[in-house]
């Protein structure tokens, strides 16, 4: 197996990978240049690729925004300060000691940051003024990309998902918005349109 864990990806060199099947020297040159853009990532990124049980893409922002991008402090982190931070339950809480309780683990962390990682400074925090709401965004937006529109829910403490259940609270619909605005509509969830979107998020202000 060429790599078991994030730090050994990150330990690759030309060498190794142009002597791969169907890989030739420019592939070889282009995923190396993938990986070192990779290694500038963000707290929230870099904790989902861990594979912490438990700990999707969304409970990973939390951390995020909980231990404010600090790896130190979220790695010293008591059982009873996660289960503290909203939304981080006990079974959750307990996956994450269990996993800093692994001396591989924190040695594949100590790594990877030896081997040039680096978070991006977290945008300026708001307000959380949709704490617990869950927005889906669906159809071609105009107004903003749709990676920024759950960008701005989620500094607001909201929850962007990719499909529509009885625990959506919003559904954005732009043009041709399909099957999840017909969902929405069978749920009763609220719709809105882009310029309702924009509106509701000027009344955060």
């Amino acid at each position: 197996m060429l790599f078991r864990s994030i730090d050994d990806l990150l330990r690759l060199d030309q060498a190794t990978l142009s002597g791969l099947e169907r890989m030739g020297e420019k592939s070889a040159s282009n995923v190396l240049a993938s990986i070192t853009d990779a290694k500038a990532t963000t707290f929230a990124r870099f904790v989902f690729a861990l594979g912490i049980r438990h700990v999707g893409e969304h409970t990973a922002k939390i951390l995020e925004q909980a231990f404010q991008g600090d790896i130190e402090t979220f790695r010293e982190a008591s059982f009873n300060a996660l289960e503290a931070i909203d939304e981080i339950g006990p079974i959750v809480a307990e996956s994450i000691i269990r996993f800093w309780e692994d001396g591989a683990n924190k040695e594949i962390v100590s790594a990877c940051f030896e081997m040039g990682i680096t978070f991006q400074k977290l945008p300026e925090l708001l307000p959380q003024t949709l704490a617990r709401k869950t927005f889906v965004f669906t159809g071609s937006l105009e107004i903003y990309t749709r990676k920024t529109a759950q960008e701005l829910v989620e500094r607001r403490g909201a929850r962007a998902s990719s499909s529509v259940s009885k625990n959506t609270d919003y559904v954005v619909a732009g043009a041709g918005a399909g099957s999840k605005l017909a969902k929405a509509k069978k749920l009763g969830v609220s719709i809105l349109t882009e310029q309702e979107f924009e509106n509701l998020l000027k009344d955060q202000e």
